[in-house]
């Protein structure tokens, strides 16, 4: 079976986005190249895991092995979906290269790069508060944007770039498959982990609400974040430059500082678990991965 074959197969049972299908069209590639020197699979390939088990411990990346047995374990459910067998083999592999790739992942200590973009959150409500101040009756749209931008993050949860870009600001005939603000709602129908967590509501607080009106009222645009002339959303590049201009650190690293203040602030775990479904993860990654700043100092400039 050639690579296309296999990557049509993969597509018709996951549906997959096509970032996803790119990802796994260059990862099955680099396997087939590296582990059987050819650019076809067939069941007796993967009969044979003690090649391709051979192959992965000889990756030095623990996050690498993880991701290709995550791979290679998808197709094989395409190819041959009665043999449990084999599967559980592959299946228990997974689990222990996992077990040892999440508790790297756990111990990783910030980056250089990121330590130096770490802002605390009383240095970003001064910034907000600069920017408040600069605002006047009418439309300027580098200031209002901005504030705006930052006023989403401070005053919710940070959620990624991609589910505020998409948003519309409508009155009527609410669609499912598009995100939204009508009311005091956030619809958040289409993001990153819909298919896991499905679609969110998200309640926007009074004074968020009062922000996102006034701006609404100036730019006369249906997008949450418009562009400069109003015709269309900021892309995520957008978002992130306006985000990182203000505060200097991009919407991951903003992700990361708010989950390691609430996991310091000892915030109970039935908040945390609200917290993590309006930000589209889990427990678990809010722990391990979102919490690299956990125990900074919080008022640090």
């Amino acid at each position: 079976m050639d690579i296309p074959t296999i990557i049509n197969l993969i597509s018709t049972n996951y549906n997959f986005k096509d970032s996803t299908i790119s990802y796994y069209t260059s990862t099955l590639n680099r396997i087939l190249r590296d582990c059987y020197d050819k650019f076809e699979l067939s069941l007796s390939d993967f009969n044979d895991y003690n090649k391709f088990f051979t192959y992965i411990d000889s990756l030095h990346n623990n996050s690498e092995k993880k991701n290709f047995l995550n791979v290679f374990i998808k197709i094989y459910k395409c190819i041959d979906k009665h043999d449990n067998t084999i599967l559980n083999i592959y299946l228990d592999k997974f689990k222990k290269i996992a077990l040892i790739a999440d508790s790297d992942r756990e111990l990783t200590t910030p980056s250089n790069k990121e330590s130096k973009q770490f802002i605390s959150f009383d240095n970003i409500l001064l910034k907000w508060t600069n920017l408040k101040n600069k605002l006047t009756d009418s439309y300027k749209y580098d200031i209002d944007i901005k504030f705006l931008i930052l006023s989403l993050y401070l005053f919710l949860p940070p959620l990624r770039s991609q589910d505020y870009i998409n948003t519309k600001i409508l009155s009527s005939h609410f669609p499912n498959n598009e995100n939204y603000i009508h009311d005091n709602k956030l619809i958040i129908n289409d993001h990153k982990t819909v298919k896991k967590y499905g679609p969110k509501s998200i309640t926007i607080p009074p004074n968020l609400l009062a922000i996102i009106s006034s701006f609404h009222s100036k730019s006369n645009s249906i997008w949450l974040l418009p562009s400069r002339n109003g015709a269309s959303h900021l892309s995520n590049s957008n978002l992130s430059h306006k985000l990182s201009s203000i505060i200097g650190c991009s919407v991951l690293m903003l992700r990361k500082i708010f989950i390691s203040k609430i996991i310091d602030d000892k915030l109970p775990i039935p908040d945390r678990k609200q917290i993590a479904s309006i930000m589209g993860h889990s427990i678990y990654s809010q722990s391990i991965i979102y919490s690299k700043f956990s125990n900074i100092t919080h008022n640090k400039s």
